[in-house]
C-alpha cells in the first residue's frame, strides 16, 4: 500500500519535512511524520469511511474500484469510497493515495458532473487532512521567535510563523523551500546562502495577506547576497520577481531558461528601484519577459559574448515598456541572440537594444497590432537600426512599415523573408521609399501577404534581385492595385519558384524576370474573375515567363494561359490545369484548337473542366510525354472535347495514359499511334462511358501497352480497344465490383478480345468471367494468373462452362482466392507445365465445393515445385500433379507444403 497521503505542500530538507500550513511553516522529522501517520492509519481510514461512506446505498458486494477494478474484499481495509452521492462509481484507498496532489476523481455521469460538490480526491484529502492535524498535534510544538536553519535540525517539532525570524547563512536550500520561508516568516540572509534547483513562482503561493511580508523580506536583503546555482527561473505574476537583484549566479553559471511575467507593477517594483545592469543573470540560453516584467530588461546584465538561443519581449500595454523607452538607443545589451521576437508595444523598444553588427540570428520577428506601437521607430532615420545577419525575418501588421529603418549586413543571406500587412495603413511609410530603395540582401524565399504585396517594387534583393522562391498573396483587389507601375517595370531577376495567389496574379505583367531565367515551378491561383481582370487585358502571348519546368494554373488562373509566352523549345516536366467551374476556362475555349503552344512537355494533368482545354493545346511535334492524366467527375466537364473528331487530338508518344471518371469518354478523341509504346494504360469510370460503348469493337487503337488496368465501368471498354498485333503485355488487370461493370465485355464472343501475349493476368470480382473472352494469341504463355471472387455471384458465367475448357497454357504462378478457387476444374493446364507457386486461399468450405465434388485425381495441374503448393488439405486428393523436384529431394517426406504467400499478398493489394 502507498505511503501516507500528503495533504499539505511539503518540502524535504535533509531528514526533515517543511510543511506549508495556514499559520506558518511546520517542521517535523520525516521519520516521525510517517510513523505517527502509519500508527494511526487504520483510524484514519475508518474515520474516512465513516465520514464519506463506503457504499452504503444498495451495497451488493460486487462493487469494484473504477481504476484498478479490485473488488471490495480485495482492497485495503475492505473500503471503497463512492465517487458521487448516487454511487455510480467507487475508488479504493490505494488508488486514491497513488493520485497526484492536484488530481481529481469525479463521476462521469452527466447528471453528477454539475451537482457533485468536489471530487472524491478532494473529499478524501479533506478527511485525512483533518486526521493529520489531530495526529500531529499529539506532541507539543515549539514556536520560537528566531530560528537558525542549519544542516542539523533537532527532532523537536517546530512551527515558524510571521513573527519568527529565520536566519539563513552558510547553507544551501532549494528554491522551493526558500520561497516557502519568504512567504511565511521573517527571513534574514547572512553570508554564503545558496539557492539550488529551479526557482519557480509556483513555489510561492502568496496572496494579498503575505505580499507585505515577502516585500519586507526582500527589502532587508543585500544585493547579490544569495548565491545561485539554478538552471531555470520561471516567475509568473509573482512578487518573487523582486528578489532577482539579490541573486548572485556563479561565475560559470548558465541559466537554461529565464522566464518572467507580471500583470501588476507591484510584482516588479523592488527590482525597478535597482540600478541598470545590476541584476547579473550570467549566461542565459532563453530569456522571455512578459507584461510589466519587460520593464525589468535594463536592470538585467547580459554579457556581450552571451548567445541566448531565444530572446522574447511581449508587451500588451504601453506601460509595460515605459522604463525601457527612457534609455538611450543601443544601450541595452542582449548578447548575440539567435532568435528575437518582439510583440506589440515591445516593438517600440527595438532601437534601445544593442544588436551586434556581427550577430547571426536564426530568426527575427516583429508584430505590432496598433500604429502607436511603431510610431517612435518611424521617426528614426532609414537603415539606422542594425540587426546584423538573420536567416529569417518576419514582420507582421504595423511592423511592416519599419522595414526601411532596419539594416542588415551587406553579406546577409536570408532563408525566409515575410511581410504580412492586413491593412493599407500597415504599408504607408514603406510606399514612400524609392523603388528598389530598401535593400534586404540575398533571399531564398520571399513571402508578401495582402497589402505587403505593394512593397515588392521597393525591395532590392542582392545585386541582381535574384529570389529563390517568390510567393505573393492578396485577397483584396486594393492591395494589388496599389502597385501603379508599368508592365515589366518590377525587376525581380532570376526566380526558381513563383506562386501568385488571389489578386496577386494581376501583378504578373508588371514583373520583369531575367531573360536567362529558368524557373523550376510557376503557380497561379485566382479565386474569382476579378483576380485576373487586369491580366486579361494583356495581349496574346505577351507575358514572357522564360523557361519553366513546372506550370500549375488553378481555378480562374487557368484563363491566363493564352497570355503566357512559352517557347516551342521549352522543355517542361509538369503542366497542370485545374478548373472546377466552366467560367474558369471560358477565355481558353475562345481560342482556336491547337493554338496554345506549351513546348515540349513530359507530364500533362488536366482536372475537371480543364479537360476541355486539351484540344486547344499544342505540344511540340517531337515531344515524348511521360504521362497524360485526365480527370473529369461530370459529363459537362468534357462537352467541348467530345465535339471534336475522333483521333483529332495528337498527344505524341506517351508512356503513361490515365483517364478517370467521365474523362474515359475522351479516349476515342486521342490520336495514339500504332507504334506508340505505353508503359501504363489506366482507365477508371464510375459512370457508364456511353460514348465509347457505342463505338465498334477494336476501333480504338492504343498501340503497344505494357501494363493495362481497367476498373469499374472501364472494364466494359475492353472490347473496343485494339492493341498492336505484336504487343507483349507484362500486366493485365481488370476489377469489376458490380455486375453491370462487366456487362459489355461479357456480351462479346468467347476468345474474341485480343490482348496479345500477356505475362500476368489479375481479374477481380465480376471481371473473373471476362477470362472466357480473352485471347492471348497463339502460343501465349501466361506466367501468372490470379483470380479473386468475394461472392459466389461473381462466377456465374465461368462456372457454367465445361471442365478443362479454359486453356491457360503454361504458367509459373496460379492464385485462386475465395470463391475463385471453384474455377480450378474449368482450367486446362498442360501436363508438362511446371508451376513454381500454386495457391488456393479458401477460408470457407463453400469456396471449394466445386473442387470437392470432383473425382479424386481428376484435376490436373501439371508439375509443381516442392514447397510451392499451398492448398487446403481436403482438396489435395482431387489434384493430379507431380512434384518436379522429388527425385532431387528424395529424403523430403513432408507432404504438407509451406509456400510463400507474398504473391498472394501482392495480388490482394
Amino acid at each position: 500500500m502507498a505511503g501516507p497521503v500528503q495533504t499539505h505542500r511539503c518540502v524535504r530538507y535533509g531528514e526533515k519535512l517543511f510543511m506549508d500550513r495556514g499559520e506558518g511553516v511546520f517542521i517535523v522529522s520525516k521519520t516521525v511524520y510517517e510513523n505517527v501517520l502509519s500508527l494511526k492509519k487504520d483510524e484514519a481510514f475508518l474515520h474516512a469511511k465513516e465520514v464519506l461512506g463506503a457504499g452504503s446505498k444498495g451495497v451488493s458486494g460486487e462493487e469494484a474500484c473504477m481504476i484498478c477494478l479490485s473488488e471490495r474484499k480485495e482492497v485495503s481495509y475492505g473500503v471503497l469510497f463512492p465517487v458521487c452521492k448516487e454511487e455510480h462509481f467507487f475508488i479504493c484507498p490505494d488508488c486514491l493515495e497513488s493520485k497526484d496532489e492536484e488530481a481529481a476523481v469525479r463521476c462521469s455521469y452527466s447528471s453528477c458532473k454539475e451537482e457533485q460538490d468536489g471530487s472524491a480526491m478532494e473529499r478524501y484529502r479533506g478527511v485525512v487532512s483533518e486526521y493529520e492535524e489531530k495526529a500531529l498535534a499529539i506532541q507539543p510544538i515549539q514556536a520560537p521567535d528566531s530560528f537558525l536553519l542549519t544542516k542539523e535540525i533537532t527532532d523537536e517539532k517546530v512551527l515558524l510563523t510571521a513573527q519568527t525570524t529565520v536566519s539563513l547563512q552558510n547553507i544551501a536550500v532549494s528554491g522551493e523551500l526558500f520561497s516557502m520561508l519568504l512567504s511565511k516568516t521573517k527571513v534574514r540572509v547572512g553570508e554564503s546562502l545558496s539557492i539550488t534547483s529551479h526557482f519557480n513562482s509556483e513555489d510561492c503561493k502568496s496572496d494579498k495577506r503575505n505580499t507585505g511580508l515577502v516585500l519586507e523580506n526582500i527589502g532587508n536583503m543585500l544585493p547579490n547576497s544569495i548565491d545561485c546555482a539554478i538552471k531555470e527561473v520561471s516567475l509568473h505574476d509573482s512578487i518573487l520577481i523582486n528578489i532577482l537583484s539579490k541573486l548572485k549566479p556563479g561565475e560559470d553559471g548558465e541559466i537554461r531558461s529565464f522566464n518572467l511575467s507580471a500583470k501588476e507593477e507591484c510584482q516588479v517594483v523592488k527590482i525597478l528601484e535597482e540600478a541598470n545592469r545590476s541584476v547579473n543573470i550570467g549566461g542565459v540560453r532563453a530569456l522571455e519577459l512578459k507584461g510589466y516584467a519587460v520593464n525589468v530588461l535594463p536592470r538585467l546584465k547580459i554579457g556581450e559574448r552571451n548567445e541566448p538561443g531565444r530572446f522574447v519581449l511581449y508587451a500588451d500595454e504601453e506601460d509595460h515598456v515605459t522604463e525601457i523607452l527612457k534609455e538611450p538607443n543601443r544601450s541595452i545589451g542582449i548578447g548575440k541572440a539567435k532568435e528575437i521576437e518582439l510583440w506589440h508595444y515591445a516593438v517600440s523598444v527595438l532601437p534601445k537594444l544593442k544588436i551586434m553588427e556581427d550577430s547571426e540570428m536564426r530568426s527575427f520577428l516583429l508584430q505590432a497590432d496598433r500604429g502607436n506601437q511603431t510610431a517612435r521607430i518611424l521617426s528614426a532615420p532609414d537603415r539606422s537600426i542594425c540587426i546584423g545577419r538573420t536567416k529569417s525575418m518576419k514582420l507582421n501588421f504595423y511592423a511592416v512599415d519599419i522595414l526601411p529603418k532596419l539594416r542588415t549586413r551587406k553579406d546577409s543571406e536570408m532563408d525566409m523573408f515575410l511581410l504580412y500587412a492586413k491593412e493599407k495603413d500597415h504599408v504607408t511609410e514603406i510606399l514612400r521609399a524609392d523603388d528598389r530603395g530598401i535593400c534586404i540582401g540575398k533571399t531564398k524565399e520571399m513571402r508578401l501577404n495582402e497589402y505587403a504585396v505593394a512593397a515588392l517594387p521597393k525591395l532590392k534583393t542582392g545585386e541582381n534581385n535574384d529570389i529563390g522562391r517568390l510567393v505573393l498573396f492578396a485577397y483584396e483587389n486594393k492591395a494589388a492595385r496599389m502597385i501603379g507601375t508599368d508592365d515589366r517595370s518590377i525587376r525581380v531577376g532570376r526566380i526558381e519558384t513563383m506562386e501568385l495567389t488571389g489578386y496577386a496574379v494581376s501583378i504578373l505583367p508588371k514583373l520583369k524576370m531575367s531573360e536567362e531565367n529558368e524557373m523550376d515551378c510557376f503557380v497561379l491561383h485566382a479565386y474569382g474573375e476579378d483576380d485576373i481582370a487586369q491580366i486579361l487585358e494583356a495581349g496574346y502571348r505577351s507575358i514572357d515567363i522564360g523557361k519553366i519546368k513546372t506550370i500549375r494554373l488553378t481555378a480562374y488562373a487557368a484563363n491566363v494561359l493564352p497570355k503566357l509566352k512559352i517557347g516551342e523549345d521549352n522543355e517542361m516536366d509538369v503542366f497542370v490545369l485545374y478548373a472546377e467551374e466552366e467560367g474558369q476556362i471560358a477565355k481558353i475555349l475562345e481560342e482556336p484548337n491547337r493554338s496554345i503552344g506549351i513546348g515540349r512537355v513530359k507530364n500533362i494533368k488536366l482536372v475537371e473542366y480543364a479537360v476541355d482545354v486539351l484540344p486547344k493545346l499544342r505540344v511540340s511535334g517531337d515531344s515524348e510525354m511521360e504521362g497524360l492524366e485526365l480527370c473529369a467527375s461530370q459529363k459537362g466537364n468534357i462537352s467541348e472535347t467530345l465535339k471534336t473528331a475522333d483521333r483529332s487530338i495528337g498527344i505524341g508518344r506517351t508512356k503513361s495514359i490515365k483517364l478517370e471518371y467521365c474523362a474515359v469518354d475522351v479516349l476515342p478523341k486521342l490520336k495514339i499511334g500504332e507504334d506508340n509504346e505505353t508503359r501504363h494504360f489506366v482507365l477508371y469510370a464510375e459512370e457508364e462511358p456511353t460514348g465509347i460503348l457505342e463505338t465498334a469493337d477494336r476501333s480504338i487503337g492504343v498501340g503497344r501497352v505494357k501494363e493495362m488496368e481497367l476498373t469499374a465501368y472501364a472494364v466494359g471498354v475492353l472490347p473496343t480497344l485494339r492493341v498492336s498485333g505484336d504487343n507483349e503485355m507484362e500486366t493485365f488487370v481488370l476489377d469489376a465490383p458490380k455486375k453491370e461493370h462487366a456487362a459489355k465485355a461479357l456480351s462479346a464472343p468467347d476468345r474474341s478480345i485480343c490482348i496479345g501475349r500477356t505475362r500476368t493476368i489479375k481479374l477481380t470480382a465480376y471481371a473473373v468471367n471476362v477470362l472466357l473472352k480473352l485471347n492471348m494469341g497463339e502460343g501465349s504463355e501466361v506466367k501468372s494468373l490470379g483470380l479473386y471472387a468475394g461472392e459466389e455471384d461473381h462466377l456465374i458465367e465461368i462456372l457454367a462452362v465445361k471442365d478443362r475448357s479454359i486453356c491457360v497454357g503454361g504458367m509459373r504462378t496460379l492464385e485462386l482466392v475465395s470463391y475463385a478457387a471453384n474455377v480450378l476444374p474449368k482450367l486446362k493446364i498442360r501436363e508438362e507445365n511446371e508451376l513454381e507457386t500454386f495457391v488456393l486461399c479458401a477460408s470457407k468450405k463453400e469456396h471449394i465445393t466445386g473442387i470437392l465434388s470432383a473425382a479424386d485425381g481428376s484435376i490436373g495441374i501439371g508439375r509443381i515445385k516442392r514447397g510451392g503448393l499451398d492448398v487446403p488439405g481436403e482438396t489435395k486428393p482431387k489434384l493430379k500433379y507431380v512434384l518436379a523436384d522429388e527425385e532431387e529431394v528424395a529424403d523430403d517426406t513432408n507432404g504438407e507444403t509451406t509456400a510463400s504467400t507474398s504473391l498472394l499478398n501482392r495480388f490482394r493489394s
